[in-house]
């Protein structure tokens, strides 16, 4: 077995735990949040759940599909550690960075949808 294919063996596996349980981790305790920001309009809860879950497979299936493509040859150990930990590393803070801003958006627009209704409240009084 050569280092290139041991790692895209390691790739693979980290990449399937980043994507199979801990995208399904933020599916299930992420609603719990999304209740929150969207309390007056709970039936829209699980579809943006849905999207969000898809959106994350689709961007780290596609991440995978064009990181596996670039690979060159790898010749020794601490180049498939650092091929590997570079490429894994990317993916996960990219995640962490959109995830963030994920839910300053959703924050961010659950506060302009307050502030509008309020504007048309007062204006039908």
């Amino acid at each position: 077995m050569t280092f290139t294919s041991i790692g895209y063996l390691s790739f693979f596996s980290i990449m399937f735990y980043v994507i199979g349980v801990i995208g399904w981790q933020f599916y299930k305790d992420g609603k719990f949040y999304l209740e929150r920001f969207f309390e007056k309009e709970l039936h829209l809860v699980d579809s943006i759940n849905k999207l969000l879950l898809l959106g994350y497979y689709l961007f780290n299936l596609g991440y995978i599909a064009l990181t596996i493509n670039g690979w060159s040859n790898i010749h020794s150990l601490p180049e498939l550690i650092d091929t590997v930990a570079w490429r894994s590393g990317k993916i996960i803070l990219t995640l962490a960075l959109m995830h963030y801003a994920n839910l300053w958006w959703l924050s961010h627009f659950h506060d302009i949808k307050a502030f509008f209704k309020q504007k048309t409240n007062k204006l039908k009084q």
